[in-house]
């Protein structure tokens, strides 16, 4: 973001995309914020595997959580169709309600509780 900002939410918007529901599209995830994320040089040795194992918790990058330390969790997301669970891992087609509500978009709202104004979001 170009300066510090206070959110309130995020919308998400899957336009253009076949099929709607597909396995790339964010189901659950977190929404993290900082004024002060650090460099490549700041992170271990320096070097792209090091910065790549600090920013990811991923066990194939031999990543870590450390990334979190200087970072406030601002939402917590889960997405769930109108009619129901996340169907489309389970193989079940999707009404066309559930089509409507993916082509429009989503919203989630943010920790109300966190007042402090962020540049930086992941």
């Amino acid at each position: 973001m170009r300066k510090k900002a206070v959110y309130s939410r995020i919308r998400i918007i899957a336009r253009a995309r076949s099929p709607q529901y597909t396995a790339d599209f964010p189901v659950k995830f977190d929404v993290w914020g900082t004024n002060n994320p650090k460099t490549i040089e700041q992170v271990g040795d320096g070097s792209r595997e090091a910065n790549q194992a600090y920013w990811s918790s991923w066990k194939i990058t031999n990543g870590t959580d450390e990334w979190k330390n200087g970072w406030t969790k601002v939402a917590n997301c889960e997405f769930f169709l109108s009619s129901g669970e996340n169907k489309y891992y389970e193989g079940i087609p999707l009404t066309a309600e559930d089509l409507d509500v993916i082509k429009n978009g989503y919203e989630f709202e943010f920790n109300l509780d966190v007042a402090e104004p962020f540049r930086y979001l992941r």
